[in-house]
């Protein structure tokens, strides 16, 4: 179990309907967690909601005066909110802890420009992972001396009589039905496989393509479960996947999977080889690879279990020493 480290009279702010790493940082750091929702899917209740929480999030800063603020900063204006409220108040210091979102979705345009402003005037900022701190430190120069890595800390869930009624293996794509998912070529890699139960995260209802032509007595579609049902789902699996197009990410899929000691397929990027090394299986992002990666995980379970344990270990063992370094540099500021 990870030890608490303390920064007292600080704030951690999300922007979001689930952000289980700035929960867990709040929880570890003992921060005041406060996180607002966003409306909808239309552009017009999304602008609402952005209005909505900045003026919330400025309003909370100026009232309470917190000493370190924590932000989610997928777009800049949750840190700019943070950061006006401190100018006001006189007192604060700003921390941006940037999703990968911030240096790809908004790096470029009038949020690029609010962005980088907006780092350039934090004297401190988390990035999950050592290939977005390289991107970052090329890009733009003044943020090299500024970059910290701390990838999130692994969550510890309770335990579940998770059985379900099947002797069969259990797969679980932990998904959200997001743009850089392959889920068509997962569905297509695992639809002729019989020797096992196949289980997709997320709301399918988001699906580009017609889910409708998959085998029903072995691919389910779960659509949003509550938290203990994900978990209940997620305990009882043999193998669990998780699938991206997209560099520079480490998905807290993996993360949950690594918790859970789970053996894990994730697709073969540098930024997830280099945390999960050999204990996963890596594939490219199509179906034939998918369904290799696949097949070759059902007779290596047992043995992956070991060395996926034995990784937890030492990753908790790792943040801990990075969360105790990151404690010393903002206590200085």
């Amino acid at each position: 179990m990870t030890n608490k480290l303390p920064l007292n009279d600080s704030v951690f702010f999300a922007w979001t309907r689930v952000s289980r790493r700035s929960e867990q940082l709040a929880k570890y750091f003992e921060l005041t967690y406060v996180r607002y929702n966003r409306w909808g899917q239309s552009d017009i209740s999304l602008t609402c909601s952005l209005i909505f929480n900045f003026v919330k999030t400025l309003f909370w800063v100026v009232f309470h005066r917190p000493k370190f603020i924590f932000t989610f900063q997928a777009h800049p204006f949750i840190s700019i909110s943070a950061k006006l409220g401190t100018w006001f108040t006189g007192k604060g210091v700003v921390i941006p802890d940037l999703h990968t979102a911030a240096y790809t979705n908004h790096f470029t345009g009038i949020q690029g420009a609010l962005g980088k402003w907006i780092m350039g005037k934090s004297p401190l900022i988390l990035v999950h992972n050592d290939e977005s701190k390289t991107f970052l430190g090329n890009a733009i120069d003044e943020l090299k001396d500024k970059l910290f890595v701390l990838e999130d800390a692994l969550p510890e869930f309770p335990s579940f009589n998770s059985e379900l009624d099947s002797n069969e293996l259990k797969c679980v794509l932990i998904s959200r039905f997001a743009p850089d998912e392959p889920i068509q070529e997962f569905l297509d890699a695992v639809s002729k496989i019989d020797n096992c139960l196949f289980y997709i995260t997320g709301n399918h209802q988001k699906a580009t393509f017609d889910i409708s032509k998959y085998p029903e007595d072995r691919i389910f579609f779960t659509g949003f479960l509550s938290e203990n049902d994900y978990l209940k789902l997620l305990q009882s699996s043999d193998m669990i996947l998780i699938l991206t197009t997209r560099e520079m990410t480490l998905l807290s899929g993996g993360y949950e999977a690594l918790s859970l000691e789970k053996p894990i397929v994730l697709s073969d990027t540098e930024t997830l080889r280099n945390y999960f090394r050999n204990t996963a299986i890596y594939t490219q992002n199509n179906a034939n690879d998918i369904r290799q990666a696949v097949i070759k995980m059902m007779p290596e379970i047992h043995n992956r279990r070991k060395t996926i344990l034995d990784l937890k270990k030492q990753k908790i063992d790792e943040w801990q020493e990075k969360a105790s370094n990151l404690i010393q540099l903002i206590n200085q500021l």
